[in-house]
């Protein structure tokens, strides 16, 4: 038994991917292995350089490689989409799409076209499902190249089989990321998919997102679905109140006035026992604020009440929100002062760090700017004798981007006190009082 078969029968796609990546001598033996008899052998090498095509692409700096490497099979990997093992037209498929997910030459898989739309009616699930993935793939970078598949692609949103109907959704939602007047047709049938309850809510969840995607550069196409969508804040499911949530922040960006009706279900969504539905729901509001922060002055008591005291995602999301509301309307993110003062006294030491940098944050907003010097560093004059370590991003890396990898790598951070940050953010904002109140004859 050579090398090449003792992997493919010993170890996962993923590991035999990596070693390729490192050794690339394995990848001509793998693309010979697609003319073996042998019909596991075939498959589970075209799985092997669909991997190495993403995990190419997903590599940094001088090691990412994109799918280039694979370039040499894709005539061998279009002639399996013939296959009459289902395994490896299945495999075929995932790898092409792969290929065209990464590569500028995507006119390299042109000739697979034909042979994947035919797919779409294939008798296996996994067959349409790859077959459906690619074509959106190559469709997100080459419109041109599917456009006689997309009346087959919405045949297939009414698959019997949930797992094809999500793929097929998921190919509409890949094309509609850059392209998506070609997906318009699709859109009713998209707004019937907002009921579909099957695969835990992902053909859900699938819809809104190609909905969401096509309204980012078409707002108009989707208007007669936004109140399902809004609707969906409510949904029994977890994950879909967060799509539905995070779509509707895609679609503020694009044309407020389609999503101000759902501005009050997504200030209780500020309440909702999942952090992630929470977040999104943060963020939506964000997005609304940067145009009419008045439209969400109800909820800066929400916005104020999870900062910095249940987890880091809620203390980001609502530090973040709060702050592009003081941008505009200082004013109305002066309740959160109160509150941050208070958490200034928080047992977390990293709890009294984040409050006072926040509180510096939105004194440089003008958050503060009616209240006194004195009275705005005093809560931070009782931090300075605050011995508790912490750890802190260091800022000249941060600043030029030479962040090491990964992130939380000890080499990216620096030891500090709670003390420390507060003397710093006392000479923060005398410094800031200086500029903004220069004294007589001197320059500001």
């Amino acid at each position: 038994m050579n090398r090449i078969q003792t992997l493919l029968q010993g170890e996962s796609s993923f590991d035999i991917a990596r070693l390729a990546l490192k050794d690339r001598s394995i990848i001509p033996e793998l693309v010979k292995v697609l003319d073996s008899r042998d019909k596991f052998a075939r498959a589970k090498a075209a799985s092997v350089l669909a991997e190495i095509a993403i995990t190419g692409m997903c590599l940094t700096g001088s090691e990412r490689v994109g799918p280039r490497l694979v370039i040499p099979a894709i005539p061998k990997l279009i002639k399996m989409l013939d296959d009459s093992d289902e395994s490896a037209r299945s495999e075929a498929g995932c790898a092409l799409g792969r290929i065209a997910a990464g590569e500028e030459d995507v006119e390299l898989v042109e000739p697979a076209v034909s042979k994947l739309i035919k797919l779409l009616d294939d008798p296996y699930q996994s067959v349409r499902s790859n077959a459906a993935t690619a074509l959106g793939w190559i469709g997100n970078a080459k419109p041109q190249l599917v456009e006689p598949a997309i009346p087959k692609l919405i045949e297939g949103l009414y698959d019997p089989d949930k797992y094809a109907r999500s793929s097929f959704v998921s190919a509409l939602v890949t094309i509609a990321l850059g392209h998506p007047r070609l997906v318009e047709s699709a859109i009713p049938k998209l707004v019937e998919l907002l009921d579909d309850q099957s695969f835990y809510g992902f053909v859900i969840s699938r819809a809104v997102s190609a909905l969401a995607e096509t309204a980012r550069k078409e707002p108009s196409l989707v208007r007669n679905a936004m109140p399902k969508i809004i609707r969906l804040l409510d949904s029994p499911n977890q994950d879909i109140r967060s799509d539905a949530a995070f779509a509707l922040g895609q679609i503020a960006e694009a044309e407020l006035e389609l999503v101000k009706p759902a501005i009050p279900r997504l200030i209780r969504r500020l309440v909702d026992p999942d952090e992630s539905v929470r977040t999104e729901a943060t963020y939506a509001l964000m997005n609304i604020a940067e145009k009419e922060p008045q439209l969400v002055e109800s909820a800066i008591p929400n916005l104020v009440d999870i900062m910095t005291c249940s987890n880091e995602s809620d203390d980001i999301a609502a530090a973040s929100t709060l702050e592009t509301i003081g941008k505009k309307e200082p004013q109305m993110v002066k309740p959160a002062i109160p509150k941050l003062i208070e958490l200034m006294e928080d047992p977390d030491n990293y709890v009294r760090l984040e409050a006072v940098d926040e509180y510096v944050r939105l004194h440089a907003l003008g958050v503060l700017g009616d209240i006194g010097e004195a009275e705005v560093v005093e809560p931070l004059i009782r931090l300075i004798q605050d011995t508790d370590k912490v750890e802190i991003p260091r800022k000249e890396l941060a600043q030029k981007g030479e962040l090491k990898s990964p992130w939380f790598a000890d080499a990216n951070f620096v030891s500090t006190t709670v003390g420390r940050a507060a003397k710093e953010a006392i000479y923060k904002i005398k410094m800031a009082n200086r500029k903004c109140f220069p004294k007589d004859g001197q320059d500001s």
